[in-house]
């Protein structure tokens, strides 16, 4: 298509549903669903839906179903979800927020290769062999770096004064001289030599938490609980193909959020029937 036919994804796509976007599956609008996944429930129940235009981006719906569903009392120990609904941002916000957000994000470059503080660094550490904020041990959240590498207790901490939320701002993290000279790892640590001979990391919450989960996502255990997202995509095919989400009869967005509401009601009660009924079959018949 010509640039100057280029149409911008949040235009008019139809007169009969002015909500209506296009996104990269098509027309129409997109809907967010969550589930339970517990392997000691009996049957998993639909737990949260919303519909958003079909051009928002799924990372910005990560945040909004953690707080619905802290608001209606089901906040979950753990959120499983794809890429897409994943970042270092996500990571460190459901943290705060009491949530493990267990999804994989995308890769990235390694610290030595993005950080402007790396000045007075050997050529050897521009090796594969180089550290990074994985190697790095934080608290749970992200915002503050607990060792080094060697083991070390940073000497101080300091919040940037940059704009953001006190956990999105970067974090300037010193290391004592005396422990940093006789470090065997100095020639592959991400710090900066300053000229009193301590070093110095700066980085920010989400870049820690994202580096942490790269590492995280390669591991066998982490696939292996992963496995369980999966369970939603059956959800998904189970709404549009039993219970018609694929196209609904009704136009504006409004009424597209009360229709996938009754749908996802509609399959929590068939699944509950559907328990019960197996329950009562399998209880013996009275004499």
């Amino acid at each position: 298509m010509p640039p100057h036919l280029e149409l911008p994804p949040d235009s008019l796509q139809t007169p009969h549903d002015p909500d209506v976007t296009y996104g990269y599956k098509g027309q129409g609008y997109k809907a967010q669903v969550a589930e339970t996944c517990a392997k000691e429930n009996p049957y998993q129940v639909i737990t949260h839906v919303d519909v958003e235009p079909a051009n928002s981006a799924d990372q910005s719906a990560t945040l909004p179903v953690v707080k619905k569903l802290e608001q209606n009392g089901m906040k979950p120990e753990v959120l499983f979800a794809d890429t897409a609904y994943s970042s270092g941002e996500n990571l460190v916000d459901a943290l705060a927020r009491g949530v493990t957000l267990h999804a994989p994000v995308q890769g990235g470059k390694p610290l030595d290769v993005e950080d402007p503080w790396r000045e007075g660094r050997s050529q050897e550490a521009e090796t594969t062999d180089a550290l990074g904020l994985a190697d790095f041990t934080f608290n749970r959240d992200f915002t503050r770096v607990l060792t080094c590498p060697a083991g070390k207790r940073p000497a101080d901490q300091q919040l940037g004064t940059g704009k953001g939320t006190r956990r999105r701002k970067s974090r300037k993290i010193t290391f004592a001289k005396e422990d940093c000279d006789t470090c065997p790892l100095a020639d592959r640590c991400p710090t900066h030599r300053f000229k009193p001979g301590h070093r110095t990391l700066r980085t920010k919450p989400a870049k820690a938490a994202t580096a942490h989960r790269q590492r995280q996502q390669a591991t066998p255990e982490f696939r292996q609980e992963y496995r369980i997202r999966a369970g939603i995509e059956s959800t998904n095919s189970e709404l549009k193909s039993r219970h018609g989400a694929r196209k609904l009869r009704v136009r504006r967005k409004p009424r597209v959020r009360l229709a996938m509401f009754l749908k996802t009601t509609a399959a929590n009660v068939k699944r509950c029937i559907q328990h019960h009924v197996v329950v009562l079959a399998a209880e013996p018949t009275p004499a």
